[in-house]
């Protein structure tokens, strides 16, 4: 269990707020942090890219997101 909302910034916090999933200043089970990067991982797979396949404002907002879990 560990605290995770001081790794994101404003502009990540807000994609969590926008996929319905606000994160909390209280800690997390591994499950739940699983879950959440797996709602991020899954919303930059279907419309965090353009038609030519580079990432979108909202991919690079995911992308960062996922960089952070790729750290902890």
């Amino acid at each position: 269990m560990e605290k995770i909302k001081h790794l994101f910034n404003e502009e990540q916090l807000k994609m969590f707020e926008k996929l319905g999933k606000s994160i909390e200043d209280r800690a997390y089970s591994d499950d739940e942090i699983l879950e959440l990067e797996d709602l991020i991982a899954d919303r930059l797979m279907y419309s965090g890219f353009d038609e030519d396949y580079n990432p979108n404002e909202e991919g690079k907002i995911c992308e960062s997101i996922l960089d952070v879990f790729g750290d902890m």
